[in-house]
């Protein structure tokens, strides 16, 4: 009986935790959404729009990539051109863009690049946190492929850290 009594008091200690979780702020997702719609509508400014969004770790991983990329005439370990890709059409990519907020509090972007030989749809996910009191971008998923775990194995394998 006193299992029972301490594992319903467990549960029940839990339950303000998993109900806060569950039902998010809408203006947080909305937030969320907006930062993931900025960058997608404007992939052309996809480098500052992200870099102005994003949260301290990913601005020093990404940063330092394109330093020293810049700095030894090499390309950056940061693969900007994954996000949205190096040939699009902006006007198709607008038309066709949805927004949907995953369980895990992600906000994945599909939209259509327009361009022949490449992917029919895209699929982008914005990892975020909140720093600050404001929600930003901690990480970006391509493809099941991590931009700062992929910056990062590319800087170790280039000898750069």
């Amino acid at each position: 009986m006193k299992k029972v009594l301490k594992k319903t008091a467990f549960l029940l200690a839990l339950a303000p935790l998993a109900i806060t979780y569950g039902h998010a702020n809408p203006s947080d997702n909305q937030s969320k959404i907006a930062i993931a719609k900025k960058v997608i509508s404007n992939l052309d400014q996809r480098i500052p729009t992200i870099l102005r969004h994003a949260d301290n770790d990913f601005s020093t991983i990404a940063n330092y990539a394109d330093f020293v990329a810049k700095r030894d005439n090499y390309i950056s370990c940061a693969s900007w051109d994954r996000i949205g890709g190096q040939d699009y059409v902006q006007s198709r990519i607008n038309r066709s863009a949805n927004y949907t907020l995953l369980k895990n509090g992600q906000v994945r972007a599909r939209f259509n690049v327009g361009v022949q030989g490449g992917k029919p749809v895209e699929i982008v996910d914005f990892a975020f946190i909140k720093q600050n009191g404001r929600y930003v971008i901690s990480d970006i998923i391509v493809d099941d492929t991590s931009f700062i775990q992929a910056t990062i194995e590319c800087l170790q394998e280039s000898d750069y850290i």
